[in-house]
C-alpha cells in the first residue's frame, strides 16, 4: 500500500491548523473536516464551499463574489 503524504495547512499567522491527506482535510485533533477537488477547491463535510487551496499551502477565499452569472 503506498504511503500518503501529510501536508500541513497554515493560518495567516503561520500556525498549522489543518492537515491534508489528499483529498481529505483533517483538523488538529484528527477529525475529518472536508475535502479538496482536483481543481484545488475546498468543501466542508456538509458540502459547502469553503475556499480554494492556495500556494503556501493556505485555504483562501475571495471576500466578495459576483452574482451576475447564474
Amino acid at each position: 500500500m503506498p504511503s500518503r503524504t501529510i501536508i500541513p495547512i497554515y493560518t495567516t499567522r503561520g500556525d498549522a491548523s489543518a492537515f491534508l491527506v489528499y483529498p481529505h482535510l483533517f483538523n488538529r485533533i484528527g477529525e475529518w473536516i472536508g475535502w479538496v477537488t482536483p481543481q484545488r477547491e475546498i468543501y466542508s463535510v456538509y458540502g459547502e464551499y469553503a475556499g480554494y487551496l492556495g500556494d503556501g499551502p493556505r485555504i483562501l477565499r475571495k471576500r466578495s463574489y459576483s452574482f451576475d452569472n447564474p
